[in-house]
């Protein structure tokens, strides 16, 4: 079973890849993009960003406080889903 101790040291572990990765690059290579339709470095990780700010945090409230209901239609297009 996955623990709250688990994912919290699951994601604590990506946020050290990420930032291993990122550090120390030059603006050149954080915004080339392999192709015209392709993201960037950083185009992606401020989508990261922005997902954990706008959308996981509230699923996981969600699911948190109510495990039981399941997320309406209405809430999942709001939530970009």
């Amino acid at each position: 079973m996955t623990t709250p101790e688990f994912i919290i040291q699951a994601l604590t572990r990506n946020r050290e890849i990420f930032a291993q990765i990122l550090t120390n690059l030059h603006p050149e290579q954080i915004s080339w993009s392999p192709e015209p339709n392709k993201w960037s470095l950083l185009q992606v990780a401020c989508h990261l960003r922005d997902e954990e700010r706008e959308d996981f945090r509230q699923r996981t409230r969600m699911v948190l406080e109510s495990p039981w209901r399941a997320i309406s239609r209405h809430q999942s297009n709001r939530m970009g889903c």
